[in-house]
């Protein structure tokens, strides 16, 4: 049945850049729940349902319904704060994770932070004095997308003759790759979660 959704959807597309902007819609209205899920308890498996679900319904609106004025850039914002809305109804609607699942979840990923400071309070002898691994990570995810669209762009200014900035992008491509390298082998920079 999805396959022959996708199917007719996809012959509704008029481009790629169509394509790339419903993926990108849906993307953004759910990314935000997936990252808030390391700092607050209460996100439940509804809440990434309800965050998936309406994230597409309002992509596919955008992509396929009347054109409504807005540049891509507010789609964008009318879409997470939608979806926002609508997986935080979710997540106060329905009953929490069992703290069973909870505590087991802590114990294995150690997400901390404010939103799970309830449950860092049960004693746990294997992790006890370690410190939280979860900023270390996000800095390793904008370090490595920054590495990444500093390649695209370096590629761009050497297909363009931009040979200055070319250097420039490769070299910042480099450098945030060298950081994300010495993370992974946990090194003095940057050391490996738990």
């Amino acid at each position: 049945v999805l396959m022959l959704l996708a199917s007719l959807m996809a012959l509704q597309l008029e481009d790629a850049v169509q394509a790339f902007q419903l993926l990108l819609q849906i993307g953004a209205g759910t990314g935000l729940l997936f990252i808030l899920r390391w700092f607050w308890w209460r996100i439940n498996a509804w809440s990434e349902i309800a965050a998936m679900v309406s994230s597409f319904l309002v992509a596919l609106f955008f992509a396929l319904g009347p054109d409504v004025g807005l540049a891509a850039w507010q789609e964008l914002l009318v879409g997470v704060g939608t979806t926002t809305v609508v997986w935080l109804t979710a997540t106060l609607l329905t009953r929490p994770t069992h703290e069973a699942k909870l505590l087991d979840f802590c114990r294995l990923t150690r997400p901390g932070g404010p939103g799970w400071r309830r449950f860092e309070a049960q004693p746990d002898s294997e992790r006890d004095g370690e410190a939280w691994w979860v900023p270390r990570g996000l800095l390793t995810m904008l370090l490595a997308t920054l590495s990444v669209y500093a390649l695209l762009f370096a590629l761009g200014f050497f297909l363009y003759g931009r040979t200055f900035s070319a250097l420039v992008a490769v070299a910042i491509a480099v450098a945030t790759g060298l950081a994300v390298g010495l993370r992974s082998r946990g090194g003095p920079m940057l050391q490996s979660p738990p």
